[in-house]
């Protein structure tokens, strides 16, 4: 058993590189003939990360078993996807798998929203004016600060995610069942249905 709690209340207790060593010093003597329980809590964090982690740990067992005694969102929710099965309990949840991204603001700090709320206020935004052309003098100041890139990064994290999950729910929970891992990639990842 190897348990990964994340620190909700440290702004850096997300899953990062630097959980990578301390997971490699874990599964040093783990027996490649053993199944693995990993005990996971965490709000998400780093897709790469993630699924450095999940090569790490299907790489060092026979079977592999998520449990989630509290939540698994975002980039621990597609950790719980490469499981062979997930024990959840009646407290327990899975968010969506919507990749966090971070942008470093001008005074030197960091935000971080979901790669999906980026495109939605977009989407809104575009929406006003197209109702009343005249909303587009009020939001002129904050397009001329947009970077076309951010929004094709977003773009392209999102079906990145789609495909982690696919890709890992395919080979393992759902061997064989593309239809299944498909239709269950694409539910999580639209976060419309969760409450955020």
């Amino acid at each position: 058993l190897i348990v990964y709690f994340a620190n909700i209340f440290n702004p850096f207790g997300s899953i990062n590189r630097n959980d990578i060593a301390p997971f490699g010093d874990l599964l040093i003597d783990v027996n490649k003939d053993t199944d693995l329980d990993l005990l996971i809590h965490s709000g998400g964090g780093d897709i790469d990360s993630a699924e450095k982690i999940v090569f790490m740990c299907r790489n060092k067992c026979k079977g592999f078993r998520v449990i989630i005694p509290q939540y698994a969102k975002s980039a621990a929710t597609l950790i719980a996807l490469a499981a062979d099965t997930i024990v959840m309990g009646y407290t327990s949840e899975l968010g969506p798998i919507d990749p966090q991204i971070s942008i470093t603001l001008r005074d030197g700090k960091m935000l971080t929203r979901p790669a999906y709320s980026y495109l939605q206020g977009l989407k809104m935004i575009r929406d006003e004016i197209k109702t009343d052309p005249s909303f587009i003098h009020s939001y002129l100041p904050l397009l001329e600060q947009l970077d076309p890139a951010l929004l094709d990064y977003c773009n392209k994290s999102i079906e990145r995610s789609k495909r982690f999950a696919y890709k890992w729910l395919h080979q393992f929970m759902f061997k064989g069942d593309a239809k299944k891992a498909a239709t269950t990639a694409a539910k999580l990842n639209d976060v419309d249905k969760y409450i955020m």
